[in-house]
């Protein structure tokens, strides 16, 4: 059996069995040959689905959000614009088709040259708890509108949001076996990159479990696009008022109670303005973060999402504090429930240290203190993640000159790091590989097949 868990009462609030392996067989075969049939439907029934589902989503978003925060903690206004971006997402591409697919054909040698963007067929999604409905909505809607079809395997704590997707897909008229749930334990994801039906692999979550998966797809020779871990800098020039970007820092590293891969966890500051800065994000923090109920409107700092992440990250700022001789800097107080983390500012005094390459997973703000644009650069590559970065600053030119030098797959400047449909997302080095959202994410999800003809 799978459960969910409410973790800010800890209370069960549903339990799910798990599919046997028979089961499981039948879903993927009953997938894959809806995935012929589904890259031979025509455009427009495509779109009409995809508005349905958009049309669906707002119909809805007041019950999936509470869904979600019951199931992961995110505060209920978080949860209700998680549904209002999802929604937005599907009207978009219910406007774009599959335009993002077309390609001039080219003259070359005497010869037309065609580039032909095929659908793969099934797509398996393995994904994380901290966005239940866009993670999932982010693979799946350009994957769905060139023609593919989907199998999805969600985290076990929010099985009631993977068996809520299936429903809305199929209430939108996607035709039911195009977009299947699977309820699977965590030990046994491997077991589904066996499956012959499947033909790529989507996967959000650790750069652990991307190796893990890497090597189990690896043996079939199934592509792979993996968003994993992140450390990502928050970088702030000399020049930049500290006043200006307090606000967009605080944000930054507490949505969804810092339970993000590119939320901001570094934040380098130019030294001078070092104790500045922390007072500046004591002062912003106490006024505008309140921890609470999920489902309470005031709330805007829920718990993590799981017993066993809190005290991970517990003994995480233990540690920091034991190898840089120092102790946090507390700037919010967490209430008396164990899965709330209190929000912490850690000072990085020592270059090269463990603390510095590590990801921290919840409401830990680590500031790193720098005296020049070359250390700053060093600072901020100083990590094996690569998935992406912010530079507050008013030269823009300057911003895209150190933007060049960061090892990172996004640079936002002046503008907090997010994932949206409009564009292509995805990281390097540890943070993994692939590109999800975008023109590039849509032909993520299929195969190039070049026609050579005559003129």
């Amino acid at each position: 059996m799978l459960y969910s868990i409410n973790p800010y009462t800890q209370e069960p609030i549903g339990e799910y069995k798990a599919h046997e392996n028979s089961e499981i067989l039948t879903i993927s075969a009953q997938c894959e040959s809806a995935a012929a049939d589904w890259k031979r439907s025509s455009e427009a029934f495509r779109m009409q689905c995809m508005q349905r589902l958009s049309e669906v989503l707002v119909l809805r978003q007041e019950s999936l959000a509470n869904l979600i925060s019951q199931e992961m903690g995110k505060p209920i206004a978080q949860s209700m614009a998680e549904i209002t971006k999802c929604a937005h997402s599907a009207a978009l591409l219910a406007q774009l088709g599959t335009s993002w697919l077309n390609e001039p054909t080219e003259l070359i040698q005497q010869k037309r040259i065609y580039r032909h963007w095929e659908p793969k067929g099934v797509l398996l999604l393995l994904m994380p708890w901290n966005f239940p409905f866009w993670q999932v909505m982010r693979c799946a809607l350009p994957a769905l509108m060139a023609g593919n079809s989907i199998l999805l395997k969600h985290a076990p704590n929010v099985s009631g949001c993977s068996l809520a997707l299936e429903n809305l897909f199929h209430e939108a008229g996607f035709p039911t076996p195009v977009f299947r749930s699977l309820f699977v334990e965590n030990d046994r994801a491997t077991s589904l990159l066996q499956l012959p039906a499947v033909k790529g692999v989507y996967l959000t979550g650790s750069t652990q479990v991307g190796r893990w998966i890497a090597e189990k797809a690896g043996n079939r020779l199934i592509p792979c696009v993996f968003e994993l871990g992140g450390s990502d800098p928050f970088i702030v020039l000399e020049d930049m008022d500290l006043h200006t970007c307090i606000a967009a820092a605080a944000e930054a590293r507490l949505q969804n109670s810092g339970q993000s891969c590119i939320a901001a966890k570094r934040f380098l500051i130019p030294i001078s303005q070092l104790e500045q800065f922390t007072n500046a994000l004591e002062e912003y923090v106490t006024r505008h973060f309140a921890f609470g109920n999920p489902l309470n409107a005031g709330t805007t700092l829920g718990p993590l999402a799981r017993l066993d992440l809190a005290q991970q990250l517990k003994k995480q700022v233990q540690e920091a504090e034991t190898e840089l001789q120092q102790n946090s800097r507390q700037l919010l107080r967490a209430p008396d429930i164990e899965t709330c983390c209190s929000v912490r500012s850690i000072v990085l005094s020592k270059e090269g240290s463990r603390t510095g390459s590590e990801e921290f997973f919840g409401p830990v703000f680590l500031l790193i203190p720098y005296r020049s644009q070359e250390e700053l650069i060093r600072f901020a590559n100083e990590t094996p993640y690569g998935l992406g970065a912010s530079i507050w600053t008013q030269d823009i030119q300057k911003a895209f000159t150190i933007a060049s030098e960061l090892h990172c797959g996004n640079v936002y400047i002046n503008d907090l790091m997010r994932s949206d449909m409009h564009w292509p997302f995805g990281g390097i080095k540890d943070s993994g590989y692939g590109k999800e959202l975008g023109k590039e994410g849509m032909r993520q999800s299929c195969n190039l097949k070049i026609l050579v003809g005559p003129l």
